[in-house]
Order: structure tokens, then C-alpha cells, then sequence
């Protein structure tokens, strides 16, 4: 199994099995495989965050406990790039689909544990939500 991941301008070997929240990653399994992901936190955390580099980026969706009980597990686009709204570009998701700064993104909403590509202008740090 190999597990990769794009930031900063280049695709990056994961060598662990800690994936992190807020990063989209790509693995590849030689069988078909069943693999089961799960998020184990016993204590009280900080809701995460990233540094997202100027160009594209691979990023996942965390929801919060807000987003299952009014969204069904669904982000609003407009909430997700909050944090970095001055210098995100666009995002792309699996389907095709493409959601720039200037489309009415009032009513998207992102998958969760999907991954997407974010355009940058800038580093910037994009800031998770809670983890659900």
C-alpha cells in the first residue's frame, strides 16, 4: 500500500499511518482492499489546521458537529474557506466541478472526507473545524 499527498508544489511519499485531518490523500492498494479509517481522540483538542502553499493543494473536508445536525455532514464552501478567503483561488473537486472566488458559493457544499484541489495565491493557514 502506498499512501501519497500534494502540497507545497510536489507530490509527497506518506511513510506513516497517521493520516491528518485537512489533508486529502491518494492510496493506492495493489487487491482490492477494505480499509477502515477512524479518528481516536479521548482528549480535548485544538480544531486543526495547515499551512496550504501558493498553487494547488490536496485537502480533505473535516465536519463538525454544526454541519451533521444542519447539513447532513455536508461544508458550506463559503465556511471551509473562512480562514482563507483573501487568497484562495478555486477549488476542483472529484466530479469536475470547479468553485472559483467569484461564483455565488453561498449555497455549495463540500463532502466530507472527500478530497479537493485548492488554488492558492499565497501560503496561507487554512483552519479545520472541530473534529466530528
Amino acid at each position: 500500500m502506498e499512501i501519497i499527498t500534494y502540497y507545497n508544489n510536489s507530490w509527497k511519499l506518506h511513510r506513516k499511518h497517521d493520516l491528518k485531518v485537512l489533508y486529502g490523500y491518494y492510496i493506492y492498494c495493489k487487491n482490492d482492499t477494505t480499509m477502515y479509517v477512524s479518528y481516536n481522540s479521548s482528549k480535548p483538542s485544538v480544531p486543526p489546521s495547515r499551512i496550504v502553499y501558493k498553487g494547488y493543494n490536496l485537502v480533505a473536508i473535516n465536519p463538525s458537529t454544526n454541519d451533521y445536525e444542519n447539513y447532513n455532514g455536508k461544508v458550506k464552501l463559503s465556511d471551509y474557506i473562512l480562514s482563507i478567503n483573501n487568497t484562495w483561488i478555486q477549488i476542483l473537486d472529484a466530479g469536475g466541478y470547479i468553485y472559483t472566488r467569484n461564483d455565488n458559493i453561498s449555497n455549495v457544499y463540500l463532502e466530507p472526507y472527500n478530497i479537493y484541489w485548492l488554488a492558492m495565491s499565497n501560503k496561507d493557514e487554512l483552519m479545520g473545524r472541530n473534529v466530528h
